[in-house]
Order: C-alpha cells, then structure tokens, then sequence
C-alpha cells in the first residue's frame, strides 16, 4: 500500500505519541517511593475536594498499573458517604470499555493486559469515571497507553442514552505537556487533577486552574 501524504502524517504523530509516552512512562519510574507517596496523598486531597459529595455517585475507578495514582484510599472514603464504585473491563481491541460493579475485597481476576477485574461480571453504568492519564494538557486533552479504550468509551457514554457522565482525569505534575496535539478521535476531560492543581476544560477559574 502506498503511503499517501495523509497516511503519513498519521504515522508521524503516532510515532511522537509514542515517543512521548515513553518518556513520560520513564519519569515515573524514576520518583522515589517516598515523593510518590506525598504527591499521592496530596492527589487525593485534591481529588476529594474537586469531587465534592460523592453520596449519589457510581464512581468507575481503576486498578492501578505502571506507578498509577493509586486511589482506593479515597474510594473507600467515597463509600462511606454511599457512593458505589465500578472498575473498568477490556472486551477486545477497537472497542469501549465496559465498567463492572465492584466492592472492597470482592475477588479479582487477570484480565486483559494483565489488569485485576472483577470476578463477578455485574455490567453498570457510571455518573462519573475518574481516568488514569500518561499525558495531559490545560484544555483536558489525555495522552493515553495508545488503545483508545477510554475515548471511544466516553464518546458511546456522551452520546448513548442515561445520565450525563462526568469524566475527572488523575496524573501527576510532571505530566503536563505544553505542546500536545491531540487526534481527531481525542476528546477532552471535564477536568484534570494533579497533586499541585485542578485544570478544567470548562473553566471556573483563572486560566481553567483552579
């Protein structure tokens, strides 16, 4: 197949993503145990606040992979004040992430690429999904593992039948790109936060920070 001017640059900016993700990927591993400890902490400080009441909420976290924010801390928090939590499930490639219903010490599986899902498949629909972000830039825009799971899992959510879906991406300070262009499939957060801030694609405060 003959590569075409278009085709070519797509390959192009898909080969920067992946350089990018890498490099990103490589300054994780390199934060001390105790510095991740104190930027988690303070994520999740963060994060609760940024969340607010939490009672009517079904909350899609994550089981976290590759020195992610770890968030079952906060989740139990979110619990006691009667919100349900969900983790997500990968069916097969080119396709939306399911979200399954899950508590504190029900039994886990491997799943596909050897993240923890639940055991018990309970299919649910969540109010808000809280995103694990490799990259991320001050309009909401996700540099993601490369999948596309959670793009094309948002969009059917936005456009599918149901309560509105808020999305709240989780990253770490060093993740802020000044120079990101996302892709045509990409689609912003409604908000990104960090242990040191709260930056929101529908503003609320200076410059989106808050």
């Amino acid at each position: 197949m003959a590569i075409t001017p278009a085709s070519e640059s797509r390959i192009a900016r898909e080969f920067g993503r992946d350089a990018l993700r890498k490099r990103l990927l490589e300054a994780r591993r390199q934060v001390t145990e105790p510095q991740r400890r104190a930027a988690n902490e303070a994520l999740l400080a963060r994060l609760a606040d940024h969340v607010g009441d939490a009672a009517s909420e079904l909350i899609a976290i994550y089981w976290p992979v590759r020195n992610e924010p770890q968030l079952e801390p906060l989740a139990m928090q979110w619990v006691m004040q009667g919100a349900r939590l969900a983790l997500p499930v990968v069916d097969a490639a080119a396709q939306p992430l399911r979200f399954v219903s899950w508590r504190h010490g029900d039994p886990l599986v491997p799943g596909a690429y050897g993240i923890a899902r639940p055991a018990n498949d309970v299919a649910v629909r969540p109010t808000l999904i809280i995103v694990p972000c490799v990259g991320f830039d001050v309009r909401g825009y996700r540099l993601g593992y490369g999948g596309g799971f959670y793009d094309r899992t948002i969009a059917a959510l936005q456009t599918g039948p149901g309560l509105p879906v808020r999305t709240v991406g989780v990253a770490w300070d060093e993740a802020l790109l000044d120079d990101f262009t996302p892709l045509p499939t990409d689609l912003p957060l409604d908000a990104v936060v960090t242990p040191t801030a709260v930056f929101a694609a529908r503003p609320t405060g200076v410059n989106g920070i808050r």
